[in-house]
């Protein structure tokens, strides 16, 4: 999930989270857990998914795809 890691911190930094332990401290997780996140070294978890997207203000499908809303999938 590298690409799912480069849009997450994209996200964080658009939504004016330029310090990582400020936006894990919004979505209420430990820093760490973060960091492995944006990192790529875990998955978030659906609930972590649902609250980045309610705080970026971005979809879980443009999280985790890439793709915004209405958008086909190449063939």
């Amino acid at each position: 999930m590298r690409l799912f890691g480069r849009r997450l911190r994209a996200a964080r930094i658009a939504t004016g989270f330029d310090h990582a332990g400020d936006f894990a401290e919004a979505l209420g997780i430990p820093q760490d857990r973060y960091d492995q996140i944006e990192g790529g070294e875990v998955d978030p978890s659906i609930h972590e998914l649902r609250t980045i997207g309610m705080v970026t203000g971005k979809s879980i499908d443009f999280l985790v795809t890439g793709r915004l809303a209405g958008e086909a999938m190449a063939a």
